[in-house]
């Protein structure tokens, strides 16, 4: 008796839900999918990875260029100044 009425809440219970919500797809293709995008999200990171490294270095490439710049341009001045100065 027991048995029975659970059964007959079960069944109320799955016609209750809206089966538009589930994907109609099997198991074993939204396994495919997933195995398939994974990849796709890695190499993407990979590529990420790789252009904040390339901007990095031209970043540092640039710092540097201008520090020698200045250097090149300002320290014979400084020189020059202290000398007058003593």
């Amino acid at each position: 008796m027991y048995m029975a009425s659970c059964k007959k809440k079960q069944k109320q219970k799955k016609k209750q839900t809206n089966p538009t919500f589930f994907f109609v797809t099997s198991k074993k293709e939204r396994k495919k999918r997933h195995s398939t995008s994974k990849p796709e999200r890695r190499g993407s990171k990979k590529s990420n990875s790789a252009h904040v490294k390339y901007l990095f270095s031209l970043s540092c490439l640039f710092l540097f260029f201008r520090l020698s710049f200045f250097l090149i341009i300002f320290f014979p001045f400084y020189f020059f100044f202290t000398i007058q100065l003593l």
